[in-house]
C-alpha cells in the first residue's frame, strides 16, 4: 500500500478546497483521503495512492509520500488503537456505543 499526505488547495475560491486526486487520476493512478491529522479541513490529509504513478510536481497540495510506519504514527496520534491490517490499510477501533 502506498500512502501520502497532502493539503487542500483553496485557490481560486477560498470556500472550496481541492485535493490532488484528479491530477493523480490523469496520471493513471488514483488517490483517496483516509483521515485528517486534525479537526479542520485545513489540516494535513493522509491518504492511499493506488498505482505506480508519479507524485512529482504536486506542490500546490504539498504531496509527500510516507511509509507504513509514518502513517501508523499519524493515525495513532488520533486514536491509540489504530492498526495496519493485513492488506496494509489503516483501521480504527469501533466506538463502544453501548457503554
Amino acid at each position: 500500500m502506498r500512502y501520502a499526505t497532502w493539503e487542500l488547495n483553496w485557490q481560486p475560491d477560498e470556500r472550496y478546497g481541492i485535493g490532488p486526486e484528479s491530477v493523480i487520476v490523469e496520471r493513471g493512478g488514483s488517490a483517496e483521503g483516509v483521515f485528517f491529522t486534525g479537526s479542520d479541513p485545513h489540516d494535513l490529509i493522509v491518504g492511499y495512492v493506488h498505482g505506480d504513478v508519479s507524485l512529482d510536481d504536486l506542490e500546490a497540495w504539498n504531496v509527500t509520500e510516507i511509509t507504513d510506519e509514518q502513517v501508523l504514527v499519524l493515525a495513532q496520534v488520533l486514536d491509540a488503537g489504530a492498526v495496519l491490517d493485513t492488506d496494509g490499510r489503516i483501521g480504527f477501533p469501533r466506538p463502544n456505543l453501548g457503554a
